[in-house]
């Protein structure tokens, strides 16, 4: 599929155009999860269950419980570089997930 925009907002083709959706905050991940009636199991995940400082044992927490991306503007003069943190080392763990074939 050819994006024209960097950013857009989700539309209901995206749940099945898409192999893997990952909400930023578990308030998007609810929404999504009712825009797509409970099909997407194995499919949508808060980002942050892949965030290796949440789980130190390596499982997944439940979405309920994974913690949001915080909005780096509020974070003080730091908060940008940790959130470009908090998404790297994510992005890491997401990207071996796939290689090891644990997710699509």
């Amino acid at each position: 599929m050819d994006l024209h925009h960097p950013a857009r907002q989700l539309e209901r083709r995206d749940l099945t155009d898409y192999d893997l959706l990952f909400a930023m905050a578990r308030g998007h991940y609810r929404d999504i999860h009712r825009m797509g009636n409970g099909s997407l199991d194995g499919k949508l995940y808060v980002f942050r269950q892949f965030d290796p400082e949440v789980s130190s044992d390596g499982s997944l927490p439940a979405p309920r419980s994974a913690p949001d991306v915080p909005d780096p503007y509020y974070g003080g003069p730091d908060g940008f570089e940790n959130v470009y943190d908090m998404v790297e080392r994510t992005c890491r763990r997401i990207v071996d997930e796939i290689a090891a074939g644990s997710l699509p």
